[in-house]
């Protein structure tokens, strides 16, 4: 299980964390900048609070039990591994409108685009099982046996 929570922390909690704080740092910066009683003040302040809590729920989740977090993991990669599906259609579309203008460096651009997403896919699948077997031990992989 321990493995399963490390890469969760590598792959996923770490650049969510790195973002959060990115994103908190622009916002007070942000909100240092504009003058009082103006709305975009009240705008920063507000993404100031969002960003904060947003770094609070990553640390927690960072230092939270490897149960939950194998929980927490198969849910967010199920979710990318279906989010890199939709994006492989989107550049499938992409890569086909630039074929038929016949600019290649977008088709090459696209392709290869596609290629990327497809292997995040497969690694989020992949980690989708291994977080399954963990989270239910009794279950099996097959959709036949109706045990899931």
């Amino acid at each position: 299980m321990r493995k399963i929570a490390l890469d969760f922390d590598l792959t996923v909690l770490l650049p969510l964390a790195l973002f959060a704080l990115i994103a908190l740092w622009n916002s007070i910066r942000a909100y240092r900048e504009f003058p009082p009683h103006r709305k975009e003040k009240w705008n920063a302040q507000r993404l100031v609070w969002l960003s904060s809590g947003v770094m609070v729920a990553i640390c927690v989740l960072l230092f939270a039990p490897d149960d939950w977090k194998s929980v927490v993991a198969y849910l967010t990669w199920d979710a990318l591994w279906f989010s890199s599906g939709v994006l492989f259609l989107i550049s499938v579309a992409a890569a086909w409108h630039y074929a038929k203008r016949f600019e290649w460096f977008k088709l090459g651009i696209c392709v290869l685009v596609g290629l990327i997403i497809m292997a995040g896919a497969e690694h989020f699948f992949h980690q989708k099982i291994n977080a399954n077997r963990i989270n239910c031990p009794h279950c099996s992989d097959d959709d036949e046996s109706g045990n899931n």
